[in-house]
């Protein structure tokens, strides 16, 4: 009797932790007009930081992690031009959409002269963030 018992136990654990559900993380990335951002970069990583999976978004903006164990996970979503994003998702919360927002321009010009032996730099920084400018 108490084979069986430990048997029908086993089973059931066994059950238990392969049976727990894994469910997509996928969306769409748009810019502040609600146009798709292409070949932005999609990293699913857990609370503590340690990388799942990653993915690059298509033409379309359209990105898919694939199938992920339940659990709080962040998503960081990068793309030249653009601010960097972070979400909290859950996987089979539905598609996600992120938006994300026009970078500042910003330009360093470093200019360097010479009189006789003497070096001398300047540094130039435009941004059109509030109008910096850095001599």
């Amino acid at each position: 009797m108490n084979l069986r018992f430990c048997s029908y136990v086993l089973i059931y654990l066994s059950f238990a932790l392969c049976g727990q559900a894994e469910e997509p993380v996928a969306g769409l990335v748009l810019d502040s007009s609600g146009g798709p951002v292409a070949n932005a970069r999609v990293e699913l990583v857990t609370a503590s930081g340690a990388a799942i999976s990653n993915t690059v978004s298509t033409e379309s903006g359209a990105f898919n992690l694939g199938d992920t164990p339940q659990g709080a996970y962040l998503l960081h979503i990068t793309a030249v031009g653009f601010e960097p994003q972070q979400m909290a998702v859950s996987p089979g919360s539905g598609p996600l959409r992120v938006t994300l927002t026009v970078a500042p321009v910003r330009s360093e010009v470093t200019v360097t002269a010479f009189r006789g032996r003497k070096r001398m730099d300047v540094t130039v920084t435009l941004s059109d963030s509030k109008s910096e400018t850095t001599l």
